[in-house]
């Protein structure tokens, strides 16, 4: 199920190079979080503001409003909000939420006859059923006059800075531009005031009934539809509302726009909201109403269609604000009526300056999927199938606002959280039983670089190979894990030995916190929170954007697999230790013990140099001295490099188990051998890895700089593969890997108790909820830097929300 809203784009990208108030288009980025109904804002159960306060004007009219508060600074833009048909201003409280964090205040505005505000008079309701075209101009006039004094008397008792922006959003658009037209029927010193302070308006979403357009012949709104029921049609027509999607517009065909397109079966926003979350923010019950009478009779068009036409063509009323920005923004997946209102206003106005926002529609901006969903067994697929489990909702946001709604709602209906990234945790950390999965693998899975500051922003969705194909665009590199692990753990790589861990070349982080603040970690900003991210996973909020150093690199390097046979084991073991002694930056080395797949034994060894292959093979001579019986080492692209494991595996079952040693132990070695070859066959075998990076420029960080155990000492990986996916297979896998950990172990003299534990990316035990998780393993695991990040775990996530990777405890 896909109710796409934005795809993240922003207004610096949809308004160009347009400046409506100073810096005003990074400002109103967030009305593109706006959107009503939003699937994860009330599927995951937005919470209603308590605090409604109104003011009185003209004849008291009194008008509720929402006020999203103050932001910190003296410099902020406000944005005013005109909601549309049936939803009140509740439906603004996403951009609410969002607001301080990006030096914006909102208020959104109930129009008359909703929740707080005057309904319309007796002599009001008269002419707005019965009255002539001169008395209902004279109405929808007074309603623009008595918005204007609303925002003029709000504007004085906050004492607002000058420039304002108001937006009207879907039938709200109406009541903006009845706004605007009627700038001449102010008083001249409210006129004066007004112009002063507002600097642009936005119709968002307009649709063709408010702006009194005429429709094409197979027009279709549920809320006309006289073969619905009465007391259905409010209802259907939310529905509605959520489920649509046209295809190519290139053509600005209107009979390609699809008009009934519910029929189709997908659940809409409003199906999956409870009844208390939709009575928070919308008005279903069957009432006179001005809004449908403006909307549904005929003899209203040309009154409204009076007031558009100033708007498009009136140039005094231009004047008459002071010549003010005028936006149109919609979603080419919008209904029809409002693509179709967005494309007239483009066409009769050069002035009018309209974009389609990509993907974009009234709603959630992402896609959520349950159990219901034809896609579900995907959207909870791993890469190991023993880490799958069955979430209640996987949301796979687009943006930091998402990841705030998808953590409001789990927090108040009691789910437990679990976050993917690249989903690569055989221990099922990206995974949840019955919980919420917040999946920034779908949209926040780009790299963009920027080579003039050499770094990469990366989304916390994304695998090493996108990352290291963009920057080897501009001969750049940054270290990314040899088989794609997870960067807030550590983050070894090939290129850890001339430029450390990837979390030591991380510049910057976007975090949303436990309580949904978006913020900024860097040695700056945050900086215990951007401790704590480096080494902690994550222990402190979603991370939903890596900014990462980078490094002048070759395009090419020498890379590749050669294949040993068992009787070379001693001899290998020997040179390894050799060149391990004298190993530089610009090497090193990974070696599996395995089975292949015709069945025969091996160990397989995957050479690195970051050089020409004539100077790899003359690097690592004394290894070709021993007769591998195959080499496909060769020159590669760089941008293959972190691939080369990445897949070798996927979709089986796995079971990690980390270790460290301090050397190559030839008598451990070939004990675990033997034994990898007795418990290995055709359904389940076993493999060995030991990593030889030389760990100078790792253990060159200071301890205490990062959140990250660093341990002198080489890491190693047994990992246990199977074809079932049972719970015997997976108790096997545990118990095999741990008799081979034993093993390696059992020759190694001077490891401590805390380097015995290996890399923390490789802990099967490291999840909370699990099997075998191990109660309180996060302070064996973090040693002395665990108090300190308790207390960053005290200030960001007191109540642990994010528990599922190595759980640290709130002081």
């Amino acid at each position: 199920m896909k109710i796409l809203i934005d795809n993240g784009i922003r207004l610096e990208r949809v308004l160009g190079a347009v400046n409506p108030v100073k810096q005003l288009d990074w400002h109103i980025k967030p009305l593109l979080y706006l959107p009503p109904v939003l699937r994860l804002a009330h599927s995951l159960g937005a919470t209603p503001r308590i605090v409604m306060p109104s003011i009185t004007v003209g004849d008291d009219i009194t008008f509720n409003f929402t006020d999203s508060g103050r932001p910190l600074g003296p410099e902020y833009t406000t944005i005013f909000l005109i909601r549309g048909h049936t939803f009140h201003s509740g439906v603004f409280q996403r951009l609410e939420n969002l607001a301080g964090s990006r030096q914006l205040r909102t208020i959104a505005l109930n129009r008359r006859e909703y929740p707080g505000t005057s309904p319309y008079t007796i002599a009001e309701r008269r002419v707005i059923c019965n009255g002539s075209s001169i008395e209902r101009a004279d109405v929808m006039q007074q309603q623009g006059v008595l918005i204007s004094l609303a925002v003029d008397t709000i504007i004085q008792q906050l004492s607002l800075p000058t420039g304002v922006a108001i937006a009207g959003w879907s039938l709200g658009s109406a009541f903006l531009v009845s706004m605007i037209a009627s700038v001449n029927a102010l008083p001249e010193d409210l006129r004066l005031r007004l112009k002063n302070h507002v600097k642009s308006f936005i119709l968002l979403d307009p649709a063709t009934y408010p702006l009194g357009l005429q429709n094409p012949p197979d027009a279709y709104i549920p809320l006309f539809d006289k073969t619905i029921p009465e007391q259905q049609r409010r209802s259907d027509f939310g529905k509605w509302c959520a489920s649509y999607e046209h295809g190519d517009l290139s053509s600005r065909n209107v009979h390609q726009l699809r008009k009934r397109v519910h029929e189709g079966g997908r659940k809409a926003t409003t199906e999956v909201m409870t009844p208390e979350e939709l009575a928070s923010m919308a008005n279903l019950t069957v009432d006179f109403e001005f809004d449908t009478f403006i909307a549904e009779e005929e003899s209203w068009r040309p009154v409204l269609a009076a007031h558009t036409n100033s708007l498009v063509s009136d140039t005094q009323i231009r004047e008459g604000w002071g010549r003010p920005d005028i936006f149109c923004l919609y979603g080419d997946a919008s209904v029809w009526c409002c693509i179709y209102a967005a494309w007239y206003l483009e066409e009769k106005s050069s002035e009018i300056i309209c974009r389609s926002l990509s993907g974009a529609n009234h709603f959630f901006k992402g896609d959520i999927v349950t159990p219901d969903d034809a896609d579900y067994q995907k959207a909870i697929a791993r890469w190991a199938v023993n880490a799958q489990r069955r979430a209640k909702i996987v949301a796979f946001v687009k943006d930091e606002a998402d990841v705030g709604l998808a953590i409001k709602y789990a927090r108040s209906a009691e789910l437990p959280i679990a976050i993917r990234g690249g989903g690569h945790s055989p221990a099922a950390a990206s995974s949840t039983e019955g919980g919420l999965v917040i999946d920034l693998s779908r949209y926040l899975n780009g790299a963009r670089v920027d080579p003039k500051r050499s770094v990469v922003h990366v989304g916390g969705g994304a695998l090493w190979d996108i990352v290291d194909s963009e920057a080897i665009k501009f001969g750049l590199a940054t270290v990314g894990g040899t088989v794609n692990h997870e960067l807030e753990g550590g983050g070894y790589g090939w290129l850890s030995p001339e430029h450390g861990l990837a979390i030591d070349n991380l510049v910057q982080a976007t975090v949303v916190t436990a309580e949904g603040s978006v913020l900024t970690a860097s040695e700056t900003k945050n900086t215990d929170l951007f401790f704590g991210i480096r080494g902690g996973g994550c222990n402190f909020g979603v991370v939903t954007e890596f900014i990462l150093k980078l490094h002048p690199q070759r395009k090419t390097v020498y890379a590749g697999m050669l294949v040993f046979p068992p009787p070379v084991l001693e001899k290998l073991v020997a040179v390894t230790s050799t060149w391990l002694e004298g190993a530089g930056e610009k090497e090193a080395v990974v070696q599996m013990l395995t089975m292949g797949p015709d069945g025969k034994f091996a160990i397989l060894m995957f050479p690195f140099f970051n050089g020409s292959e004539a100077e790899g093979r003359a690097n690592y001579k004394a290894f070709f001295d021993l007769g591998p019986v195959v080499d496909m080492t060769r020159e590669i692209p760089y941008e293959e490099l972190n691939s080369l494991q990445a897949t070798v595996f996927h979709g089986q079952g796995i079971y990690m188990k980390g270790l460290a040693h301090r050397k190559p132990h030839f008598d451990s070695i070939a004990k675990a051998f033997s034994h990898v070859q007795s418990v290995s066959g055709p359904e389940f075998k076993v493999n060995v890895v030991f990593e030889y990076l030389p760990l100078s420029k790792i253990s060159a960080v200071p301890a205490g700089t990062t959140a990250f155990r660093r341990d002198p000492t080489p890491s190693v990986l047994v990992l246990g593969i199977w074809k079932e996916d049972t719970e015997e297979n997976t108790e096997r896998g545990r118990k095999v890997a741990h008799e081979l950990a034993s093993i390696v172990a059992g020759g190694q003299e001077g490891v401590t108790e805390a380097q015995s534990l290996g890399y923390s990316n490789y802990d099967a035990e490291a999840v909370s909820g699990e099997k075998h998780s191990v109660p309180d393993k996060a302070k064996a695991v973090f040693a002395e830097n665990y108090p300190r990040l308790q207390a960053i775990k005290k200030r960001y996530d007191p109540d642990n929300i994010f528990n599922k990777w190595f759980p640290i405890t709130p002081a």
